[in-house]
């Protein structure tokens, strides 16, 4: 754990492992009630950036990302097992966060004075005058998840810095190595103690730890991003706070539909299908989850898929050559493998994957699999199956395409098509918080607003400037 500007020994350690290889790759000091109540307590206290050195600290903190690319890449692999392309591509990103942050700091005032938005003309009265003002807020807590483990907490800690806001950060605890570098390199470039306070739970005991920082009276704002399950009991654990009207921005998941349209390019759609479905070994909230296809158009769709997957590699993350990885943990894949046998036992069909479904050896690493024919109605695409599955759905018309495509689960989605007015007519009819014509569901920028509604989330948005708008409080100010 990280407080106060240094690493806090425990004589308790969590054994952090690679999904690989199963040996460990560090151990990490676990935090104790105290310890949590310290990092909170001395982080309300701490003093932010001044708003005109903040842009030239991010600045330092994308140049030193930039020097130290390939440490924290092996880093994310010692603990993710995610492949070195992934886990290069993942640093690349925190970078270009870190950059964007920079680059919205540096508009002029973006807080105190935001009054010309509000003027109900373009000519103000004389009295009584309107002032509309923007502070930061107290003290706010992130709750971070394995799969992106420093752009994810790049973008909480970034915001937090720009916004002038104290953070204390839980990253999941199968991936702490990670964010504790970061926050350490936060630090040597010159972050003062206590605005970034790190603090790790063993795993088991996550629920205490999390009910520690939620219920701390000077938490304002709660950032979230995991499952559903634990963002509905995250919202519970809010609701019984004394003052249970806190901030909460919860980012639950998804089950992303992507729809192939009769007019598709197939090669386009094939290339999109392979990145959306086998990116991070599948494990992003964006990730396609259904691959919808009209009848007409599947088989040859299918034969464009498995020409791809003859080029794509996977297996030893440490290879750079391998485009995938494994999973996070063995006791992950095998859910994963449950759950494609249960779409098989429903009348899938393995087109390709079958063959070395189960590898003994390394029992985290799942190839990348293509079922055909699946069931709409099986879980593995009920619900978010966080692992590298294409399960191809077989359609016989667009407005069949958009029914399959619906779901409680509304985060993102995407579709081929050589027409935008389809294009905008899926997005339209879904409704999700973000669409992709002819792009991968989870194409975004690090500053546009991102998240979902329905399971995925309650419409608070995420994205740079929208996390830096949520860590600031509006005041109004009438001069009369």
């Amino acid at each position: 754990m990280l407080i106060d500007g240094e690493v806090i020994a425990s004589t308790h350690v969590l054994d952090v492992r690679n999904p690989y290889t199963g040996k460990t790759v560090g151990y990490v000091p676990i935090a104790s009630k105290k310890d949590i109540e310290r990092a909170l307590t001395l982080a309300q206290q701490a003093k932010p950036l001044p708003y005109d050195e903040r842009a030239s600290f991010l600045r330092h903190i994308a140049t030193a990302l930039v020097a130290k690319k390939e440490l924290f890449s092996r880093l994310i692999v010692d603990e993710t097992g995610l492949s070195f392309k992934d886990a290069s591509h993942e640093v690349e990103r925190a970078i270009g966060t870190a950059r964007t942050a920079t680059s919205i700091v540096e508009r002029p005032m973006r807080t105190y004075d935001i009054t010309l938005p509000y003027l109900a003309s373009n000519v103000p009265p004389k009295k009584p005058i309107l002032n509309v003002i923007k502070e930061p807020i107290g003290l706010a807590v992130a709750i971070t998840p394995f799969n992106h483990p420093i752009n994810l907490v790049g973008h909480d800690v970034f915001s937090a810095i720009a916004a002038g806001v104290p953070l204390v950060l839980k990253p999941s605890p199968r991936t702490p190595l990670t964010a504790l570098a970061f926050g350490k390199l936060l630090h040597e470039i010159g972050l003062p103690p206590n605005l970034l306070n790190i603090i790790v739970d063993d795993g088991e005991h996550t629920a205490e730890t999390v009910a520690d920082l939620v219920m701390f009276p000077g938490t304002e704002l709660v950032l979230f991003t995991g499952s559903v399950p634990a963002g509905f009991s995250l919202a519970r654990l809010i609701a019984k706070r004394e003052n249970p009207l806190i901030r909460f921005i919860p980012e639950c998941g998804g089950l992303s539909p992507f729809i192939v349209c009769e007019d598709a390019d197939l090669d386009l759609a094939a290339e999109l299908a392979v990145k959306g479905c086998f990116d991070h070994s599948g494990q992003r909230c964006t990730a396609i989850r259904k691959l919808i296809l009209i009848d007409n158009i599947a088989d040859t769709f299918v034969n464009h898929l498995l020409t791809r997957l003859e080029r794509f590699r996977y297996g030893d993350p440490y290879n750079n050559t391998n485009d995938m990885g494994t999973v996070i943990s063995a006791e992950h894949a095998d859910g994963v493998r449950r759950r494609v046998e249960n779409a098989i036992k429903y009348g899938a069909q393995f087109i390709y994957g079958g063959a070395s479904f189960l590898d003994r050896d390394h029992p985290a690493l799942l190839p990348p699999l293509v079922l055909d024919h699946v069931d709409s109605q099986t879980p593995l695409v009920l619900s978010e199956t966080f692992g590298p599955v294409a399960p191809i759905i077989r359609v016989k018309t667009i407005e069949e395409a958009i029914e399959v495509g619906r779901s409680p689960y509304m985060l993102a989605a995407a579709a081929v098509t050589k027409s935008r007015e389809m294009a905008l007519r899926i997005a339209r009819e879904f409704g999700f918080g973000q669409f992709s014509w002819n792009g991968v569901p989870g194409y975004r920028t690090e500053a546009a607003p991102f998240g979902g509604f329905g399971l995925s989330g309650n419409g608070s948005k995420r994205g740079v400037v929208e996390t830096i708008e949520a860590m600031l409080n509006k005041r109004t100010f009438y001069e009369h």
